[in-house]
């Protein structure tokens, strides 16, 4: 919840006192010049940059909306599963682990993949900080190395889940 508040205050200019969605004039630029590189002014005067925008920030509220559910789920949940205190939240993390994956997808428009980095021997890449950041918002500190070894799981499992995309492993 605290990685979706600090990038929902942070795409915004200031608190709207409509409810209307008040971008930052340099992201509702940048947003423009991704989508049509050529002439980002029109894409901002016709209206499809903020309709990018409006889509990524429903994705982030829908996101926080999810955390808000998995902390309130895992804050009732008493007994230890099996193994103990390891395992108490295995069901939370992975269905949260599968959101997140969902949601990376839906903003970034990207199939799940992670980088590695061969001089430093560690995991990195776009979705692999934006996993930890989620991750540890809500309490957990899984490190980058696993998070890649996890999400190559997930790509295994999404491939014999006709529901689910598959991506190439990196």
């Amino acid at each position: 919840m605290a990685a979706c508040d600090a990038l929902l205050e942070a795409i915004q200019d200031d608190t709207p006192q409509d409810g209307r969605l008040r971008p930052v004039p340099q992201l509702l630029w940048g947003l423009a010049a991704q989508l049509t590189p050529d002439d980002p002014n029109a894409t901002i005067i016709d209206g499809q940059a903020d309709h990018a925008l409006e889509d990524a920030f429903s994705g982030v509220l829908m996101l926080r909306a999810a955390a808000e559910l998995v902390r309130g789920a895992e804050a009732d949940r008493v007994a230890s599963g099996v193994g103990g205190t390891r395992h108490k939240a295995a069901a939370g993390y992975h269905m949260t682990f599968d959101f997140l994956l969902d949601v990376y997808e839906a903003i970034s428009d990207r199939p799940p993949g992670t980088s590695w980095d061969d001089m430093s021997g560690a995991a990195g890449g776009p979705l692999v900080d934006f996993l930890q950041l989620c991750l540890e918002a809500l309490g957990y500190t899984p490190t980058k190395n696993a998070l890649r070894t996890a999400v190559k799981r997930a790509i295994k499992a999404r491939r014999t889940d006709p529901t689910k995309s598959a991506a190439p492993q990196s």
